[in-house]
């Protein structure tokens, strides 16, 4: 019978020490994302070798298979994404998971906030042949992209299923970047700042609320 609080009280221990452990790495990952976000824009940007790769690699890319048909998947990939975010939305609220629903709201609205922010504030120089009058970095688009998909994997309920969403998510996102850049919408370094913004978003925004993983075994996370 003695032994039982010191069972319980390593273990409260150990699950506080676990849970510091995941508030720190993503808040270095988010930390991370955020810095690439900003060392891509000052190489792809504002160099005159960043604009001149960025341009070829945009030309190049056109040759993707239907291109031509770059709106579908445009338009298709964050309305599949939002349609199950709905719905794992709904399944969070009869689980009572509101800590996972707010940082899920909040990453969207953020990232949303931050790629239009970005876009006026960060300037596009001019700097020879590849040079446009308008700033497109980051891809709003894809930020939003990447945050619904990054919103779903944060209220999936099915830890057993987490690894096939991941794939599906990745998939999803890595085909709103392909068909943004085909479709003429934006340059390669837009739609990749586009993933680090929303990836450093969500991860700082996981960071400072606390929220943990999911426990996989019985019990269900209470949050």
């Amino acid at each position: 019978m003695g032994d039982a609080p010191l069972a319980d009280h390593l273990q409260v221990n150990g699950e506080g020490m676990a849970r510091r452990g995941w508030r720190g790495a993503r808040a270095s990952a988010g930390v991370l994302c955020l810095l690439g976000f900003l060392s891509l824009y000052a190489v792809a940007v504002r160099t005159v070798a960043g604009q001149r790769y960025d341009a070829e690699i945009f030309g190049a890319a056109q040759r993707v298979p239907f291109g031509g048909h770059a709106q579908i998947p445009r338009v298709g990939v964050p309305l599949t994404l939002l349609g199950v975010l709905c719905g794992c939305v709904l399944v969070a609220l009869r689980r009572r998971r509101g800590q996972a629903i707010f940082c899920a709201a909040a990453s969207c609205l953020l990232t949303v906030a931050a790629a239009a922010a970005a876009q006026q504030v960060l300037g596009r120089p001019r700097l020879g042949a590849f040079a446009y009058p308008y700033n497109t970095y980051p891809s709003d688009h894809v930020a939003v992209t990447a945050a619904l998909g990054l919103a779903v994997l944060m209220l999936w309920p099915r830890p057993r299923w987490f690894g096939q969403m991941l794939l599906g998510v990745v998939a999803l996102v890595w085909m709103a970047c392909v068909y943004n850049v085909v479709g003429f919408a934006h340059r390669p370094s837009d739609v990749l700042g586009g993933v680090m913004l929303a990836g450093g978003v969500a991860a700082v925004v996981v960071a400072v609320v606390g929220l943990g993983p999911s426990i996989p075994s019985g019990r269900q996370q209470s949050v």
